[in-house]
């Protein structure tokens, strides 16, 4: 068989059984981190109940919140967790010897990790979410019921009320940061491939390092290009230059550096032996 080609019926065939498998691994985490929210709800009412003589718990903010950190660590534990035993000769081979190319395992990985587990978390978690907020009525508008929007649309209208902020408007757009969720996870996931052994912690100490390695080359850099704009009188628009373009410089980077873990991850897919 040729591992550089791509088959549609067998990539089919092998996502249904790379996605079992790692169910079969991750559903406990899976409901764990689902349920969280409603658990987390429950303890701190219960507490304020116990300490303060009535019922108060999380707002719709602190709910948010707790949603959005949970969408982004159920794909690193289940990087590290699941393909992470890729690299273990006993766990590993079985994947080596599945008759599926190199293809069909990337994108079958990554539409597990990216696509299938969040989408799947989100709709569960919100759907609990809006039930927590029919039975409480001091839940307040659940976040899937628009209280997610309002939260966004009333951030909005306070920096937009601001003189000379109204470009600032944009970084509130949630699509913005769909290549910055990726980019999060993504690190952990080649890293899950690539380490033997310390997965998480060799994986933070790289992209520490990696920053740091950045700094000091952008540091300068800056200093001496803003050192050059105020020799210049050009100084003044700076500020405005960089606000304005702030959102596709983001983006650009983000997809170039997106672009570059992938190709890591599938370079070690396609060198990974036992």
């Amino acid at each position: 068989m040729d591992y550089n080609t791509f088959n549609l019926r067998r990539f089919g065939r092998f996502f249904v059984t790379d996605f079992k498998t790692a169910w079969a691994d991750l559903w406990i985490k899976f409901v764990i981190f689902a349920a969280s929210g409603i658990i987390i709800y429950v303890l701190t009412g219960s507490f304020s109940l116990l300490l303060g003589g009535h019922w108060h718990s999380m707002t719709m903010f602190g709910r948010t919140l707790l949603f959005v950190f949970l969408l982004v660590l159920l794909p690193v534990v289940m990087s590290i967790g699941t393909y992470g035993r890729l690299t273990d000769r006993k766990s590993g081979s079985p994947y080596v010897l599945i008759p599926a190319s190199v293809p069909e395992k990337f994108l079958s990985m990554l539409a597990n990790v990216l696509v299938v587990v969040p989408v799947a978390f989100s709709v569960v978690y919100l759907g609990l979410d809006w039930l927590l907020c029919k039975v409480d009525g001091g839940c307040g508008r659940p976040i899937a019921g628009g209280g997610i929007y309002e939260l966004v649309r009333g951030l909005t209208e306070e920096i937009s009320s601001n003189p000379g902020a109204e470009s600032l408007k944009a970084l509130f757009n949630p699509l913005l940061y769909v290549d910055d969720y990726f980019g999060f996870i993504l690190p952990f996931l080649l890293g899950a491939i690539f380490f033997r052994n310390g997965k998480f912690i060799k994986t933070v100490g790289v992209l520490m390092v990696v920053g740091m390695a950045i700094s000091a080359i952008v540091i300068p850099l800056t200093l001496r290009f803003t050192d050059t704009l105020v020799s210049s009188g050009s100084f003044a628009d700076l500020p405005e230059f960089l606000t304005n373009h702030f959102v596709l410089m983001d983006t650009i980077s983000d997809t170039v550096v997106n672009f570059l873990l992938l190709g890591g991850i599938y370079l070690r897919l396609n060198t990974i032996k036992h």
